[in-house]
């Protein structure tokens, strides 16, 4: 019998892909065969661009049909959708699985898939679209024995409830919760609510999903808007009302341009080919554009941004076209933002599903908004929804994470996943409505009756009591497989010749052309023999792929004069419910169209999580994870997240080893500012950044640091008992699993004394960078922003403004204490973005010195990347002249003054 009990989830384990959590949605293709992820987005071959965006194309039609419509993808090669789509899962999936077994995982054979609402877009084939998606990522992944799927709000709110354990959710008392999840393919929005003691709705498993939407409306649409409606309009305004330029454009909107048919222009396929490279310069002017952005209000002053130039071809019907370069600036996206994004789109989605959960609240007002996806990173989402549904919001809080929000769904999916072990299978959102089945009437042409349906079969079957509604939101159908449900409805009149039937959903307008679930047929004639009573029955069978089976039934009970109609069938707006027991291991995929992420659970992490429930060291841990700075913290939730007992000594070791680098860095920095005539080499004897030269670094560097100074620091109480034996007995530990031999090591108890120190170090300091610093119109000060690197995950939101008579670049780490004004130097043991420094393309970490390799130096990223070897000949010389310098002799770092800091 499963467990009442609540589940912590208290760290999640997410799986690298090329050494990053996050990777593009990409597949490109070349002579030597084709590559995936960052390694597609900086090829330089230019002949055929990444092909992305293929995501939503997967819902457009069966397997057959999408395979069939082959397009060029290299010179020599044609695939199909589903052939790219498959190449990028298979590619991607196979580095997931070789990860598993480099640490000792069996690689899972089920795999959960994050999934957007049903779509209701008029442009897109929305009726049949999510069983399409379904269908075709199965074949796809048929070398699993179990592909299911959970849709993306739903786990974003797992994610929040179980993992997290955002205060604000799992705090004791009934939630409903808006959930946000805007991707680069979908805007999903849903709500879900809670009972009084935070946890499941009603007497079930399931939260409860009220109201929900999805539309074709995010990363990409922002990039096509940009694209047409700014980029290629402003290179050649006569494109404007070009008819040509027109139908091209609607051509590569509708994804459906076959490259066989002989009637099309071949201009055609030239301009979507153009079109989109002009898409993808405008996805890196985005990023560009929104990565330098600091301040998001909408009344922000963005003139002093420097614009961003995208090459674009001015004739794009031309094979061969000729290029000019337009600026883009920040001023200019925030328009094209909030008109074509936010009023067009966004904002009536969101009222939309606030109005169809209205009356399942029961008047409770919404509570939290929860953002995910990574296009919430987009400032002025936020902003928009505080300036325009101020009246629906009133009483809610906007939750903003210092994480990633693009690793929240595939976190969330492996909260699901360790859920449904736990609930022996049942998950909390299988085979559940999101939406009201509502069931509009009209018996001979006279008009929609809005009518009560009354329970026939099965008698335990929940009557919604409300007019036109069959099932409530948040109805379970986990057990009606294949069973018929039948009601019985009264209209005003008999359908003698025909009944017209409107199968809607959380709707009750039958012109509501997103909310129609019976597309294809909505008129039924009346056989001419039917006899009728007071009433007709209504039946619908449901399968278990959400498909539902429409039949209306005439004279019931009239001595064999039964007539019955058979409706075409429809797909519900229901999640997926495949499998009736708990999985030994899950994959979490989060397929999203810009970019995708994985995660892994076992049983045995189950296991592992509820023995933690009940060890108060673990959760006083987890709470420190967003709070610590953020090399510790990364580590911290790896090691939290790991729970092979072979792999934790590693992980705990490496939390140790973050720690007292943390705190030696930190006080040989304050060190170097109070040398005075002092003449040390300190640094010259971490030769490696482990546990025992750190240990040996921070207690020699203590012991220069007059007394009088050393009572400021905190770090000096782990020269006190009984922190000293705590720690150096650890040290001592640890070199013994290098050598194969026995380490009696209890990290839990070792961690949270030493990061609580690291902590009383902070109280009122800032670890961090300064971005953006420029000097003042008119002034000799300087004004930023600097960023606060506290958490595990980016983007790290705590920030706060700068004004001073000091400029700073970005790359230097400082330490800050906010309330003295007052800056401490880490360079060169921190620097932040190194990576971009040397060459890489991928997003910026942050670097810290880790060891001596001959006459180089090697530096490593806190997230697991290659590390980044510095010479004397090399393009990064002068940081190698800076670290040898400090390793002769221990320079004089001076504190800089003045820095006014105010939080934002």
């Amino acid at each position: 019998m499963a467990s009442n009990r609540e589940l912590f989830v208290n760290s999640v384990r997410t799986v690298p892909v090329d050494g990053l959590h996050v990777t593009p949605t990409v597949t490109k293709y070349g002579a030597k065969g084709f590559v995936i992820g960052y390694d597609a987005v900086e090829s330089d071959d230019t002949d055929f661009p990444p092909i992305d965006d293929f995501k939503i194309a997967l819902g457009g039609g069966d397997y057959g049909k999408l395979s069939s419509r082959l397009t060029a993808v290299s010179k020599d090669l044609k695939r199909s959708v589903v052939g790219i789509a498959q190449d990028f899962m298979i590619s991607a999936l196979s580095s997931v699985e070789s990860w598993a077994l480099h640490h000792s995982i069996t690689p899972p054979k089920h795999v959960l898939v994050a999934e957007p609402l049903a779509l209701e877009d008029t442009t897109l084939p929305g009726e049949s679209w999510i069983s399409n998606y379904r269908s075709n990522i199965r074949r796809i992944l048929h070398k699993f024995s179990e592909v299911d799927f959970l849709p993306e709000p739903f786990a974003v709110f797992q994610y929040y409830r179980y993992g997290v354990r955002h205060p604000l959710i799992s705090e004791k008392r009934k939630h409903v919760a808006l959930v946000l999840d805007f991707g680069g393919g979908t805007f999903d929005v849903s709500v879900i609510e809670t009972t009084a003691q935070g946890d499941i709705s009603k007497s079930g498993r399931n939260q409860r999903p009220f109201g929900a939407k999805s539309i074709a409306v995010a990363g990409y649409f922002i990039n096509q808007r940009i694209a047409a409606e700014y980029l290629l309009f402003k290179s050649s305004p006569e494109h404007v009302r070009n008819r040509v330029v027109r139908k091209a454009l609607d051509a590569y909107y509708s994804s459906r341009l076959d490259p066989n048919d002989p009637t099309i222009n071949p201009e055609i396929h030239t301009f979507v080919r153009n079109f989109g490279r002009i898409v993808q310069a405008a996805e890196k002017a985005k990023i560009a554009i929104c990565s330098s952005i600091i301040n998001w209000d909408l009344s922000a002053n963005l003139g002093a941004k420097v614009p961003v130039r995208v090459r674009i071809p001015i004739r794009p019907f031309a094979a061969d076209p000729d290029y000019a370069e337009i600026s883009l600036d920040a001023a200019e996206l925030r328009e094209i933002f909030e008109k074509e994004v936010w009023v067009k789109k966004l904002r009536s989605a969101i009222v939309d599903v606030i109005r169809r959960s209205s009356s399942d609240l029961e008047g409770n007002p919404i509570s939290v908004v929860l953002l995910s996806g990574g296009s919430s990173n987009i400032g002025w989402l936020k902003k928009l929804i505080e300036r325009d549904l101020v009246d629906d919001l009133v009483h809610a809080d906007i939750v903003e994470l210092s994480e990633n929000f693009q690793e929240i769904v595939s976190k969330g999916l492996a909260v699901e996943c360790a859920r449904r072990y736990y609930t022996e299978g049942e998950g909390d959102f299988q085979a559940v409505l999101y939406n009201k089945l509502c069931l509009l009437l009209s018996p001979n042409g006279r008009g929609i009756e809005l009518r009560k349906f009354k329970v026939l079969s099965p008698t335990n079957l929940i009557e919604s009591g409300e007019d036109a509604v069959l099932l409530p939101s948040a109805s379970s159908l986990r057990a009606r497989f294949n069973q018929e449900l039948r009601w019985k409805v009264r209209l005003s009149t008999t359908p003698s010749r025909q009944l017209e039937y409107h199968f809607m959903r959380s709707s009750f307008d039958p012109n509501d052309v997103e909310g129609q679930l019976n597309v294809v047929q909505k008129v039924l004639t009346t056989p001419k023999d039917a006899s009728f009573g007071q009433a007709i029955d209504v039946a619908l069978t449901v399968r278990e792929d959400g498909t539902a089976v429409p039949r209306f039934i005439y004279g019931r009970g009239n001595a064999g004069r039964e007539a019955v109609v058979e409706g075409t069938p429809f797909f519900l707006d229901m999640t997926s419910a495949i499998g009736d027991s708990a999985a030994e291991s899950y994959i979490g995929f989060d397929f999203g169209s810009s970019t995708s992420s994985f995660s892994l659970v076992s049983r045995a992490d189950v296991n592992v999580y509820k023995e933690r429930d009940l060890d108060p060291n673990w959760r006083e841990l987890s709470d420190l994870v967003p709070i610590l700075p953020y090399p510790i913290a990364a580590r911290l939730a790896r090691y939290l997240g790991e729970t092979k007992s072979e792999n934790l000594f590693k992980r705990g070791r490496a939390v140790l080893e973050s720690s007292l680098c943390f705190l030696a860095f930190s006080v040989y920095s304050y060190y170097r500012s109070r040398i005075g005539r002092q003449n040390s080499a300190l640094l010259k004897n971490l030769a490696h950044r482990s546990a025992g030269p750190l240990w040996a670094l921070l207690r020699e560097t203590l012991g220069k640091v007059p007394q009088a100074d050393r009572r400021n620091l905190p770090a000096s109480k782990l020269l006190e008992k009984p922190y000293f034996t705590l720690v150096d007995e650890a040290v001592s530990e640890i070199p013994k699993e290098k050598h194969e031999k026995e380490a009696n090591l209890d990290f839990g108890r070792i961690l949270r004394p030493v990061c609580n120190i690291v902590l009383d170090g902070l109280r009122n300091v800032l670890f961090g960078y300064f971005e953006e610093v420029n000097q003042r119109a008119f002034s000799a000060e300087y004004e930023g922003v600097f960023r606060n690197l506290r958490g595990a995950n980016e983007p790290f939101v705590d920030l706060y403004n700068y004004r001073g008579g000091l400029s700073f670049s970005k790359d230097q780490i400082l330490l800050i204490d906010a309330g003295s004004g007052t800056a401490l130097d880490m360079s060169p043991l921190y620097i932040w973005g190194l990576n971009s420094f040397s060459g890489d393309g991928k997003p910026p970490d942050l670097y810290m010195f880790d060891s001596v390799k001959a006459e180089n130096y090697a530096f490593n990223a806190v997230q697991e990347r290659p590390e980044i070897i510095v010479s004397a000949d090399g393009n990064l010389a002068a940081l190698w002249a800076l670290v040898k310098g400090c390793r002769s002799q221990d320079k004089e770092s001076r504190i800089s003054h003045g820095l006014q800091m105010t939080k934002r």
